[in-house]
């Protein structure tokens, strides 16, 4: 009876062993989870906020590109670009410039309201 008992014992401790080995490795396996599940969300709000960084040096650069070209832009130059596209011309009362040719043909539109006449264009196509 004895060692009925001791072997009784012997496998409650045993058991009991066990019990808290699991125990402590359920409560080791929710830790981790829980770090997991934190590290995560940082991992998720940094990407977040770097993602919000680049939008911003993104739009930095183009500000920046944008504002680059407006300072490089002056009077001759804007000048220099109308000439070479033929929009100044001699014999225009309010845009005298010297230098550029008077017996160009003006471009069609020049010098009348081309709002006015988009809307009195006939439709061709007959009746709708």
């Amino acid at each position: 009876m004895t060692s009925i008992l001791a072997i009784i014992t012997v496998i409650a401790i045993v058991v009991a062993f066990i019990a808290y080995k699991l125990w402590s490795a359920k409560k080791e396996v929710e830790r981790v989870l829980k770090v997991n599940a934190s590290l995560e969300q940082k991992n998720q709000q940094q990407a977040v906020e770097i993602q919000t960084k680049n939008t911003e040096i993104h739009n930095a650069q183009i500000q920046r590109k944008y504002s680059q070209a407006v300072q490089r832009s002056n009077a001759a130059s804007v000048d220099s670009q109308l000439h070479a596209h033929n929009w100044f011309r001699e014999d225009d009362s309010h845009h005298r410039v010297s230098g550029v040719q008077s017996n160009l043909s003006k471009p069609s539109g020049y010098g009348r309201d081309e709002a006015s006449d988009s809307g009195s264009q006939s439709d061709s196509s007959g009746g709708l």
